[in-house]
């Protein structure tokens, strides 16, 4: 499977299927801002970092990540210091740097 819009503006870029077994499924959602909904378990940040880009967005303009759950099969990319998609914890906010967003729980 690859990355690919589902329905009109929603986008599913990372899965079981699509970037790593262990992954929950990724999605990215344009809505007059770019939303990634889960991050995956963090093997794979580089493949969903490549597959936004191969639908012609670019990771930076992202606003927000939404978690829909706090399993590791959707969260632990935001833990993993790598790619665009490293983040950094400071009690219950996860910030991110080059994004320049923050999700509060």
């Amino acid at each position: 499977m690859r990355p690919s819009e589902i329905v009109k503006d929603i986008f599913i870029v990372g899965g079981p299927d699509i970037t790593d077994g262990r992954d929950g499924c990724v999605y990215l959602l344009k809505f007059g801002e770019l939303i990634l909904i889960d991050t995956g378990a963090g093997w794979s940040v580089d493949k969903i970092i490549n597959n936004v880009h191969s639908l012609g967005f670019d990771c930076k303009n992202l606003s927000r990540i939404l978690l829909t759950h706090c399993h590791i099969d959707h969260t632990e990319a935001l833990r993993k210091p790598k790619g665009d998609l490293g983040q950094k914890s400071t009690s219950t906010n996860w910030m991110r740097h080059r994004w320049k967003m923050e999700i509060r729980f």
